[in-house]
C-alpha cells in the first residue's frame, strides 16, 4: 500500500456507498438518495471523461473485505483504488496508467474506498468495467 497525501471531492452532486449489516451497497442517486444492494452483483461502470478530469466510484465496505474489478480505458487514463484516513490518502493500487486493469484483493480496513479513473488526454476519454464484492466459494 502507498501512502500519500491528497484530496477528493463529491464528483458532479454524486456519491457511491453505503453499508448496512455487513453488505457492500452502491448509492447511485445524488446525495441522500436511498442505496441498492450490491452484495455480489456486477456494478457496470461506463464513464465519458472529459479533458484533463477525473471521477471516483467509492463505496463502504467491512475490514478484511474481497474486492473483484475489470476496467478497460479508452485514451491515456491512469487509475488506482485508494481510501482516506482524516487528510492522508492511502493507495491500495497505485496510480498507473494503463489500457486495462483486472484484479481481486483483499481491503483491510474497513471504511470508504474509492476507484478513481484520470484522464490525461487534452480530449475526451472512456472507462467501461466493473466491480464486485466477493464472498467465500465465489467461483466467478
Amino acid at each position: 500500500m502507498v501512502r500519500a497525501r491528497w484530496g477528493c471531492g463529491i464528483v458532479g452532486g454524486m456519491r457511491w456507498a453505503c453499508v448496512a449489516a455487513g453488505q457492500l451497497w452502491l448509492a447511485s442517486q445524488a446525495v441522500g438518495g436511498a442505496p441498492s444492494p450490491l452484495g455480489q452483483t456486477v456494478a457496470a461502470v461506463e464513464h465519458r471523461l472529459g479533458p484533463r478530469s477525473d471521477r471516483e466510484d467509492c463505496f463502504l465496505v467491512e475490514a478484511e473485505t474481497r474486492i473483484a474489478y475489470a476496467f478497460e480505458f479508452t485514451g491515456a487514463v491512469e487509475f488506482n483504488l485508494h481510501h482516506h484516513r482524516g487528510e492522508e490518502t492511502f493507495y491500495d493500487v497505485a496510480p498507473s496508467q494503463a489500457e486495462r486493469v483486472e484484479a481481486e484483493l483483499v481491503l483491510p480496513d474497513a471504511g470508504e474506498y474509492c476507484l478513481m479513473y484520470r484522464n490525461l488526454d487534452a480530449g475526451y476519454s472512456t472507462v467501461r468495467g466493473s466491480y464486485r464484492r466477493v464472498v467465500s466459494g465465489d467461483r466467478h
